[in-house]
């Protein structure tokens, strides 16, 4: 590991949850790669394009684990991959898949 960053290890097993858009706007996130997460934390707000007067949305995350990836841009459309989030394993557990 690099001086002043711990080595985070991420389960591929059984995929990871995704938070999709549920309609097309304009996306407020208040996490960010590496950030550890709990399942129904909010995630942020999207505000709809077509429909000026609609109330923001909330957005949660759908499951406990680290971020590790999150939609780049503010703009959003209906589906598009909001965070992508996957459970943290400890060393001894990538060791036991690996020798597995």
């Amino acid at each position: 590991a690099s001086p002043g960053y711990d080595t985070v290890y991420l389960s591929g097993l059984g995929g990871s949850d995704s938070l999709l858009a549920p309609f097309a706007g304009l996306r407020e996130t208040t996490r960010e790669p590496g950030d550890r997460v709990e399942a129904g934390e909010v995630a942020g707000l999207l505000y709809s394009l077509d429909e000026v007067t609609r109330a923001p949305e909330k957005l949660f995350f759908p499951a406990c684990g680290v971020v590790y990836a999150k939609h780049t841009t503010g703009r959003v459309v209906d589906g598009t991959l909001v965070y992508q989030v996957a459970p943290e394993i400890t060393l001894g557990e990538v060791r036991s898949l690996a020798s597995a």
